[in-house]
């Protein structure tokens, strides 16, 4: 990272783009995207429904906040501290903070765990 850098008491921040890769490999189908603000980026995962409430679509799991380093929205990272993983819907109270020292393979799990959960979930709602 060079224009955000690391904080300077904090871990390392978390390579979201690297966390979409690992997730393909685990067979879950994600992707990082700008979701407002000058950066403000987000990783969806998880199959994608329509939410005639909220006029858009919504994916099975989101996580993040995250920001964008590069240009057009590339190079995807987010800070420990910060980072969230939860279902894709209004209340975010349902989300969950990974510990701070997971690996991004640690946190690929978790997510794609997650999407398993929120779709079993969802078969019965």
């Amino acid at each position: 990272m060079t224009d955000f850098g690391t904080p300077a008491d904090g871990p390392e921040p978390i390579n979201l783009d690297a966390l979409v890769r690992i997730l393909a490999g685990l067979g879950i189908s994600s992707h990082v995207e700008h979701t407002g603000g000058d950066n403000t980026a987000a990783l969806y995962a998880g199959p994608c429904r329509y939410d005639p409430d909220a006029g858009a679509d919504r994916y099975t799991v989101v996580a993040g906040p995250g920001f964008f380093e590069g240009p057009g929205w590339s190079n995807a990272w987010a800070f420990r501290e910060e980072f969230t993983i939860g279902r894709d819907d209004p209340d975010l109270t349902r989300s969950q903070r990974p510990p701070l020292d997971a690996t991004t393979s640690d946190l690929a799990t978790l997510i794609a765990d997650r999407v398993q959960t929120e779709t079993d979930l969802s078969k019965h709602r």
